[in-house]
């Protein structure tokens, strides 16, 4: 947690955890992307830094932003065989449920 690059940050800021126990999203089947998400269980606390905090969740009722933040080490092409070692960014915009019932 932490860390920018995930080649060469050595940060102060950044931490190591192993992951001890997971639960995947009980619909997931790979390959498929849909409900590609599970919680996972770290082997130690975390310490929270203004680098490392908790990621707020939605409840049910709660009024959402026209935009949300996504981050994450990923492909940013379908051309290449390998995903970004530098952290990214994309600001992306909230579909309402009944468009996301119709795909």
């Amino acid at each position: 947690l932490g860390v920018i690059n995930l080649e060469t940050d050595t940060s102060k800021y950044s931490q190591v955890f192993k992951v001890s126990k997971s639960i995947p999203h009980p619909a997931y089947k790979s390959p498929n992307k849909w409900h590609d998400i599970a919680l996972i269980k770290l082997n130690k606390k975390v310490e929270f830094t203004p680098f490392v905090r908790p990621a707020c969740l939605d409840y049910e009722g709660e009024v959402i932003q026209d935009t949300a933040v996504a981050t994450g080490w990923g492909y940013t092409d379908n051309n290449i065989d390998r995903g970004s070692q530098d952290l990214m960014k994309v600001e992306l915009d909230i579909a309402e449920r009944s468009q996301c019932d119709k795909v």
